[in-house]
């Protein structure tokens, strides 16, 4: 019998090579990339302003200390070509019982951090353009979203429509907007509208807020990345933020979606 398994959370992992070569040239100098690293074995996901980004951590789920910190010496090399090759990705499928999943960014995610507004729009249309072919390939299996940057509301709405168009079945914004542009604002209302009329739900994940290098400080001097932490915070405060600023009163069809935040929280939450 068909597997009827969807995975509501998966992620691709970009070639590494994606921006370098497809960004136009006046980006190239700036454009993200993997490098080997400089202090040891293994590579980074770099980019401008950007705390450097292990990517062997990327397909490093169910790796003990051990095993992980022996990842963390190797490239792509180390990965199942699923990432950035669909018809692998489809085979995969079918060894873990999967019939379909909604794929997100990997190494995309860090790049919500940017502060150069037009390389960050670059970078997300690039990135919309490779997973829309990506998923072309199987589109009842292969379900994209895409990364909209909201630095420019108008914008971000015109490449929300563009994606659609491009075949992506949702969008994936700031997971905490800055703190000078709360989403309560009528700011974003160009881009709520375009989502509610499209019918393009609107995913909140962790590690997509802007300010990325938070911490939380500890009693004795000690500090830990609210990363590992306490990612699930940043949505818990923008999902307050969307419902008792009446976002989901001004425009009750819009969907959202809260992603790699688990669950276990909601009840108390509520």
């Amino acid at each position: 019998m068909a597997s009827s398994v969807v995975s509501a959370d998966s992620h691709v992992l970009v070639p590494a090579d994606l921006w370098t070569a497809r960004l136009d040239n006046r980006f190239k100098d700036r454009a993200p990339r993997v490098v080997r690293k400089q202090d040891g074995p293994g590579y980074s996901f770099v980019a401008p302003g950007i705390r450097p980004f292990p990517v062997a951590t990327g397909w490093g789920l169910g790796k003990s200390g051990k095993e992980l910190a022996q990842q963390l010496t190797k490239g792509y090399e180390a990965a199942r070509p699923s990432g950035w090759d669909p018809a692998e990705r489809i085979k995969d499928q079918e060894i873990d019982g999967v019939a379909a999943e909604v794929l997100y960014a990997t190494l995309g995610m860090p790049l919500f951090a940017l502060d150069d507004v037009e390389l960050q729009q670059a970078c997300f249309r690039a990135f919309n353009d490779w997973l829309a072919e990506y998923a072309s390939y199987d589109r009842k299996r292969l379900h994209p979203i895409a990364l909209i940057s909201l630095e420019d509301v108008a914008q971000g709405a015109r490449e929300l429509e563009r994606a659609v168009k491009l075949g992506l079945k949702g969008a994936m914004v700031w997971g905490e907007p800055p703190a000078d542009r709360p989403y309560p604002s009528s700011i974003y209302d160009q881009f709520w509208a375009a989502a509610q009329d499209l019918g393009v739900p609107v995913s909140l994940h962790v590690i997509t807020e802007k300010n990325q290098s938070k911490e939380v400080k500890l009693a004795g001097g000690g500090a830990i990345s609210s990363i590992s932490m306490t990612a699930i915070h940043s949505i818990q405060q923008t999902l307050c933020s969307l419902i008792f600023g009446r976002v989901l009163d001004r425009f009750p069809s819009l969907k959202i979606v809260s992603a790699e935040n688990d669950s276990g929280w909601v009840a108390h939450f509520m």
